[in-house]
């Protein structure tokens, strides 16, 4: 009867914690956002339920990290605060600068009236009006941001130093949190430098799992089949979560397919497909419905850059062939102005889609109509078909353009020199590829020795692989954040297992 008494006053606490400041929000959402709430209900209702569920999580969290001193969430905080000390100087510097930039500003513009942006998910929405419901400013989203990374860096450290059986090597995973670029994104509130830290917690989780036998309990499967549906949908190139997702979690969970393995499978997998139909309602509908139309729609930026840099590569512009397709684009985006931005700007057009916005260069025709559109989709891929290699030079040379994005600098002083290196070693693309790749073969040749933990590795670079083929044929600019999911879980498990076996922790089998 205590026990559950218990339980009862532990979730009632939080409970209240979350209605309260609910309650505070309803008041203080008017002047947060610029359109009254009652007109914008189906973002409005739904955010506040996920800032209930927010609130309620993380008061609970506090509550056992103060009331039971040998839990995980009280380590998880200590370990959480000490990275966050550091990190007050990184925030002083940094957010005068501000972080409403490019997209940041868009979203953050259309998030102030409780409404969608066109180009992206709609999480990446949901996220910025969450964020200033629990804080009414336009910092709310980095708040938020900045709280995710020390959460989860605390909860890495403490995971790690118990399994370690408090051992000070699990300090040095404090090194993944403190890359020059963790630092410098530390106060974007772009959706990518927010997934990476979603993306890294879900292998984190699952291999730790693994490694102490943690059972798949409903608690946790919920939860875990959730992030794994954010993380499948919110960014396109993360699709192939779909199906190593569940894969990964069956490796991880070995209750899963020991006893009843058809049945679990099955239920896991059909659990997996409902959490990702209902993640997906709010950009699709109930019954998705003209899905082609609006991916079309949503690509033009990547079919404007890639043809304008494939001009750039060789492309035969009077092959008869291309001739049919690049009449189809003149229709909507005029090849004189592809022909000219590609003269004026040479390789600075790999930045990004800038035949679409660059001052005296927007190359789209104001009189274009949606037939004239699609017939520019239809040309586009019909030039990439007919033009395999030109394409391929492109996209090799869009990767490289990020790749190599600093390169040292002399004549400006030693300290200058020092910075200059440091971040040309630190934001190089070509070292965590190579060292991913490496990591992959060397997985897939320990697979005959059947251990898990060689099956979870292939299944980890088969996921990092696919994120990097997808983002290298589908990126519609030239960013190294677009990589910055492959490069930081590359790092991340690479100081992760590196610790590991100097302990002789990995296991045999």
């Amino acid at each position: 009867m205590k026990t559950v008494r218990d339980r009862f006053f532990k979730c009632m606490i939080p409970a209240a914690a979350a209605a309260l400041w609910t309650a505070a929000s309803l008041i203080y959402d008017r002047r947060t956002f610029e359109t009254d709430p009652l007109e914008a209900l189906h973002n409005y209702i739904p955010c506040k339920i996920l800032m209930f569920i927010a609130v309620f999580a993380f008061a609970g969290f506090l509550m056992k990290a103060v009331l039971d001193r040998t839990s995980l969430s009280r380590r998880v905080l200590i370990f959480a605060i000490l990275y966050f000390v550091p990190m007050i100087l990184v925030l002083v510097y940094k957010i005068p600068e501000g972080f409403l930039s490019n997209d940041e500003s868009l979203i953050f513009a259309e998030a102030s009236r409780l409404a969608d942006y066109t180009w992206f998910y709609y999480i990446t929405t949901w996220y910025y009006i969450v964020s200033m419901m629990l804080f009414p400013s336009w910092t709310g989203p980095i708040i938020i941001k900045v709280i995710i990374q020390c959460l989860t860096a605390g909860y890495a450290l403490a995971r790690l130093q118990r399994f370690m059986e408090g051992s000070r090597k699990a300090l040095l995973l404090y090194a993944a949190f403190i890359l020059p670029p963790i630092l410098a994104y530390t106060t974007s509130a772009h959706r990518i430098p927010i997934y990476i830290f979603l993306y890294v917690l879900f292998m984190y989780v699952l291999f730790m799992d693994r490694l102490e036998n943690a059972p798949l309990t409903w608690l946790k499967a919920l939860p875990m089949l959730f992030l794994m549906a954010v993380l499948t949908q919110w960014r396109t190139e993360g699709i192939y979560l779909a199906v190593f997702g569940p894969a990964m979690m069956i490796v991880c969970y070995p209750g899963v397919y020991r006893e009843n393995r058809v049945r679990n499978i099955v239920r896991l997998l059909a659990l997996s497909f409902l959490i990702q139909y209902i993640v997906a309602i709010p950009q699709y509908g109930l019954i998705p419905s003209r899905m082609e139309d609006k991916a079309a729609n949503r690509m033009l930026p990547f079919y404007a850059y890639t043809v304008t840099n494939m001009y750039r590569n060789g492309l035969d512009t009077d092959d008869p062939a291309n001739i049919s397709s690049l009449d189809k684009i003149d229709r909507y985006l005029n090849v004189d102005t592809i022909a000219a931005i590609n003269d004026h700007l040479g390789d600075i057009n790999y930045e990004d889609a800038l035949i679409l916005y660059y001052q005296g260069y927007d190359g789209r025709r104001t009189d274009a109509d949606d037939g004239d559109y699609m017939a520019f989709v239809e040309g586009s891929k019909e030039l990439m078909q007919h033009n395999p290699d030109v394409l391929m030079r492109t996209k090799w040379g869009s990767f490289d353009y990020a790749a190599t994005v600093y390169d040292p600098v002399l004549g400006f002083g030693l300290l200058s020199f020092v910075i200059s290196l440091v971040k040309t070693v630190a934001y190089n693309l070509y070292a965590p590829m190579i060292l991913l790749i490496a990591f992959f073969v060397y997985s897939l040749v320990k697979l005959k020795e059947r251990a898990w933990t060689s099956v979870f590795y292939v299944l980890l670079s088969l996921c990092l692989l696919s994120h990097f083929a997808i983002v290298f044929i589908l990126a519609p600019a030239s960013y190294f954040k677009y990589y910055f999911p492959v490069y930081y879980t590359t790092y991340f498990f690479a100081i992760l297992l590196t610790i590991l076996r100097s302990e002789r922790k990995l296991p045999v089998k």
